[in-house]
């Protein structure tokens, strides 16, 4: 075997970041614009890399998959591989990432790390979240009734007095985050409400 180049272990600091391929249409992203890590067989990765994205049309992603291997996308060099693939169960209203890390050690072989991810966006599709729905409805109006409480009870007794003693404030930093856990799930609810999903990107 003639080796004319050594090839080292993947580190940050070793990462190629220059643009390359045909009329160097393959240009390296940071972590910044897309932040998460994986954990592979040998090491953490992030998600800084070169990104290629399939069409969902299945001849134009194997005419692109061909460009990328006759154009060696992936070659002595590449140390890492993510595919992402993003799907949607229409039945359940879930979405589904799955991913796969394929680790190139420098020795030679691939190492396959899998990984699946599901979330569903929307809520009151179904008995269970109805009456998840009524619950939360029903822990806010108590949560403003007890609230109202201590409110009066601060009237009543004056605030220095109130805030001397401590059960008091560990009632209050109990509604301070009951009171952040409620603005969270409407700003979710906000986000959702102006998510715009086509189900083409999912076919």
């Amino acid at each position: 075997i003639n080796a004319t180049q050594c090839m080292s272990q993947f580190s940050s600091q070793n990462e190629e970041k220059a643009p390359f391929g045909p009329a160097r249409v393959w240009h390296w992203h940071d972590a910044y614009t897309f932040p998460s890590e994986f954990g592979g067989n040998l090491m953490e990765y992030g998600a800084s890399g070169y990104i290629v994205d399939l069409p969902n049309d299945a001849n134009q992603a194997q005419e692109r998959l061909e460009f990328l291997h006759q154009h060696k996308f992936i070659d002595q060099h590449t140390r890492m591989l993510f595919v992402d693939i993003p799907l949607y169960n229409a039945a359940l209203g879930v979405f589904v990432e799955l991913n796969f890390l394929f680790e190139l050690p420098v020795g030679g072989g691939v190492l396959i790390s899998p990984r699946c991810k599901s979330l569903r966006l929307y809520r009151l599709q179904t008995s269970a979240d109805t009456l998840a729905f009524v619950l939360e409805c029903v822990f806010c109006v108590m949560l403003v009734y007890y609230f109202g409480i201590e409110v009066m009870k601060m009237t009543t007794i004056g605030l220095r007095a109130y805030w001397s003693k401590a059960w008091n404030i560990f009632d209050q930093l109990n509604f301070a985050s009951f009171l952040g856990v409620i603005g969270l799930r409407v700003a979710w609810t906000v986000v959702l409400g102006n998510l715009k999903v086509s189900m083409e990107e999912f076919t």
